[in-house]
């Protein structure tokens, strides 16, 4: 199986939001669900990957394609980025105080994985460490030296690919998203 990495495009924007909720465990929906009446929030999330720019925007993912098919992504941006930027209006006030633990587990000048997902028929297969490999390069070319992202704690097969890749636990808290995960968020870091 070969492998093929690129930037998003415009184009990749329905799949990045599918891809984004499943690394999320469904966080990123119930985050915007409801958040504009009538809309969907797979919808809405396709509207934030627009935000061209921003530390949402689809110019901050890559992508992995098999045969011409995207089977995996991942969403990098400086932490500072990520921290500094401005208060997203579509996240109702209710939601933020189960959202603030996520967005707390940051380090400060790492460039951070925000989401990595691969498709479940293509796992195993070197997508995910080839998509790690990538924000390494990004964040290099960006001049920063450390990487960090966050994982739940029940997805040990994540964890094991982090931790095979470098990554080490840097701290963890306890989460609780009604309906979508309650339990510890491990957040990990990678010096390169």
């Amino acid at each position: 199986m070969e492998v093929r990495l690129r930037p998003a495009r415009v184009a990749d924007i329905p799949d990045l939001a599918v891809f984004a909720n499943e690394a999320s465990a469904g966080l990123i929906e119930w985050l915007y669900r409801g958040a504009i009446p009538g809309r969907a929030a797979n919808v809405i999330v396709e509207h934030v990957f627009t935000r061209f720019g921003t530390a949402m925007s689809f110019d901050r993912c890559v992508v992995a394609e098999v045969s011409d098919r995207v089977v995996g992504y991942m969403h990098v941006a400086a932490a500072n980025d990520l921290m500094n930027g401005p208060p997203d209006a579509l996240v109702a006030e209710e939601r933020k105080r189960h959202f603030a633990p996520f967005a707390g587990l940051r380090t400060p000048g790492s460039f951070h994985v925000f989401g990595i997902y691969v498709d479940p028929d293509h796992r195993s297969g070197g997508v995910g460490r080839s998509l790690l490999a990538a924000a390494e390069t990004r964040a290099a070319e960006a001049g920063c030296r450390l990487m960090a992202l966050n994982v739940f704690g029940v997805n040990a097969r994540a964890r094991k690919l982090y931790e095979d890749v470098g990554y080490r636990e840097a701290r963890r808290v306890d989460v609780d998203v009604p309906g979508v995960y309650a339990g510890p968020l491990i957040h990990m870091t990678k010096p390169f």
